[in-house]
C-alpha cells in the first residue's frame, strides 16, 4: 500500500512536472507570437510612413524662377499672389536662392547685389484651384521654368497668370495640366518680351473664357494652340490683340460653335500675311467689330463660313494689304456702314448673290468680284 502511495505521488509530480514545461513552452509560443505580431505591425507602419512620406513628395510642386536686379539692396519681388482656393492660401515650404542657399520662405526678398539671381521654390499647390495673378506684374523676372511635377491638376482658373510681366522673355508650360481650367483671361497679357511660348500638350476642354490671353504679346512670332480643344469657348475677344510679330497662325483645330464674341480677336496683329478660318462656326458670334482691324500685312483672309452679324464696325479698318477675300457667306447688315474703306485699289472678293449690291457700291472699282453659289 505505500508503494502504491509512492508511484500515486510520482505520477502526480510527473504531471506537474509536465504542466509546468507545457506551460512554459506555451508561454514562449505566445511570445514569440506577440514578437511577431508587433514586427509585422511596424513593418506595416513604416511601410505606411514610408507611402505617405513618397505622396507627401509628390504633392510638393516646384518651378525655377529667375530674376534681374539693377542695383545692390534692391527688394525683388518673388510672387505677387499665392496659389489657393476660396480663403485658404497654399504657402512655400521651401526655397533655395542663387547657389542653392536656403532662406526663409518668403514673397519677397533684398538681395545685397545687382544682377542675376536664380530661385527655387517647392510649394504645395494640390488642393489649390486658382492660380490667378501668380507671377503678375513682377518688373524683375526675365525667366521661369517649371519641373514636370508642378501639379496643375486641379487648377480651374489661371486668370492673369503672367500679367504684365514686361521682361519675361520665353516660357515653356508644356507640363502644365490644363484639363480643368476654365479661364485663361488675361493670361499673358503684357508680355511684350516673350519671344517664344511652349503649349503643346495642352488640353482646355472645359476652358471658356480666352479674352486677352496673348493680348500685348508684342514679340511673339508664332504661337502654337493646335492641341487647344475650344468646343466649350464662349468668348476670344482681343484674344490675339497687338500680337505685333505674328506672321502667322493656324486655327485649323478651333471648335467655334459656343463662340458668343470675336469682336477685336486680332486686331493689331500688324505682320499677319495670312490667315484662314474657314472652320470657324460663327452661328452664335453677333459682334465681330474690329476682329481684324489694323492687319497691315494681311494680304489673305479666309472667312468664308461668316453669316450674319449684328456689329461689324471696323471689320476690316486698317488692312491696306489685303489682295484676296473669301467672305462668301457673308450677309450683309443694313445698318453697315462701308467696311471695305481701307482697302488697296485691287484684289479679288469672293462673295454671294445676295451682298453684291453693297459690295458693288463700296468696294474700290479695281477689285474682281467671284460670285460663289453655295445653293
Amino acid at each position: 500500500m505505500e508503494e502504491g502511495l509512492l508511484e500515486e505521488e510520482k505520477c502526480l509530480k510527473d504531471k506537474k512536472k509536465f504542466c509546468l514545461i507545457l506551460s512554459i513552452i506555451i508561454n514562449i509560443i505566445l511570445l514569440f507570437t506577440i514578437i511577431i505580431i508587433i514586427i509585422i505591425l511596424k513593418i506595416m507602419e513604416k511601410k505606411k510612413d514610408d507611402k505617405n512620406e513618397d505622396k507627401k513628395s509628390s504633392d510638393i510642386s516646384s518651378f525655377s524662377a529667375t530674376y534681374n536686379t539693377i542695383k545692390d539692396n534692391q527688394v525683388c519681388s518673388f510672387i505677387n499672389k499665392l496659389p489657393h482656393k476660396g480663403l485658404m492660401t497654399c504657402n512655400i515650404t521651401k526655397m533655395t536662392i542663387d547657389n542653392n542657399e536656403e532662406v526663409t520662405p518668403n514673397l519677397n526678398y533684398t538681395f545685397p547685389s545687382a544682377g542675376i539671381h536664380t530661385v527655387n521654390f517647392w510649394i504645395d499647390i494640390t488642393e489649390c484651384d486658382s492660380l490667378d495673378e501668380m507671377f503678375s506684374r513682377l518688373d524683375n523676372l526675365i525667366a521661369i521654368s517649371f519641373t514636370e511635377n508642378f501639379n496643375t491638376k486641379n487648377i480651374k482658373s489661371m486668370e492673369k497668370m503672367f500679367y504684365d510681366d514686361g521682361l519675361l522673355t520665353s516660357l515653356d508650360l508644356s507640363a502644365f495640366n490644363t484639363e480643368n481650367v476654365e479661364t485663361f483671361s488675361n493670361f499673358l497679357r503684357g508680355c511684350y518680351n516673350l519671344a517664344s511660348i511652349n503649349l503643346s500638350n495642352w488640353n482646355t476642354i472645359k476652358a471658356r473664357n480666352y479674352t486677352y490671353m496673348f493680348g500685348y504679346c508684342y514679340s511673339l512670332t508664332s504661337i502654337d494652340v493646335s492641341s487647344f480643344n475650344t468646343e466649350n469657348a464662349e468668348t476670344m475677344e482681343l484674344m490675339f490683340y497687338a500680337c505685333r510679330s505674328l506672321t502667322s497662325i493656324n486655327l485649323s483645330n478651333f471648335n467655334t460653335k459656343n463662340v458668343l464674341a470675336m469682336d477685336t480677336m486680332f486686331l493689331s496683329c500688324e505682320s499677319l500675311t495670312s490667315l484662314d478660318l474657314s472652320n470657324f462656326d460663327t452661328s452664335k458670334v453677333e459682334d465681330i467689330n474690329s476682329m481684324f482691324g489694323a492687319c497691315h500685312s494681311l494680304k489673305y483672309l479666309n472667312i468664308s463660313t461668316f453669316t450674319k452679324f449684328t456689329y461689324t464696325g471696323n471689320l476690316f479698318s486698317g488692312c491696306t494689304s489685303l489682295s484676296i477675300l473669301d467672305m462668301s457667306s457673308f450677309i450683309h447688315n443694313d445698318d453697315e456702314r462701308n467696311i471695305f474703306e481701307s482697302f488697296p485699289d485691287s484684289g479679288t472678293i469672293y462673295i454671294n448673290h445676295n451682298y453684291l449690291n453693297y459690295v458693288e457700291k463700296n468696294l474700290p472699282k479695281g477689285w474682281k468680284i467671284e460670285i460663289v453659289d453655295k445653293r
